[in-house]
């Protein structure tokens, strides 16, 4: 008896010491440059995306990052497509995936509203994702 509880404690001690996996239908996080961090998972393929700064102050510049995984293999020489919901305009900007597998684009906010929640919608090779900033 003593040696089955000893055996259930070893047990048990070896399965805390495991990591967890995400849950299903969460998407892991990608290594992605930024802030505000977002990743959707569709099938074998995962898009993230980040933001330089979440609050950036008005007249500065914003940078937007992307990546795009497909069976675990970062997807080159992709076009990312960033397009900044503002209050009353939507800008893009786009760049390319690099041979890391991540994209960026930078664009000036101008006078951009304070406390205006800005979403960014990133889309790569027709796959979505939204991050997004305040002005402050």
């Amino acid at each position: 008896m003593r040696r089955l509880s000893w055996f259930l404690l070893a047990v048990f001690l070896l399965v805390q010491a495991i990591p967890s996996a995400p849950a299903l239908g969460q998407a892991a996080t990608a290594a992605l440059p930024g802030q505000n961090v977002v990743c959707k998972t569709s099938g074998k393929t995962q898009i993230c995306a980040s933001v330089s700064n979440k609050a950036p102050a008005q007249y500065t510049y914003v940078t937007v990052y992307g990546s795009l995984k497909v069976n675990g293999v970062m997807q080159k020489s992709k076009t990312m497509i960033a397009v900044g919901h503002y209050k009353t305009t939507t800008p893009s900007c786009q760049g390319l995936t690099s041979s890391t597998g991540v994209g960026s684009c930078k664009r000036g906010i101008s006078r951009a509203t304070k406390g205006y929640r800005v979403q960014v919608v990133v889309t790569i090779n027709g796959y979505t994702v939204t991050t997004w900033f305040t002005p402050g």
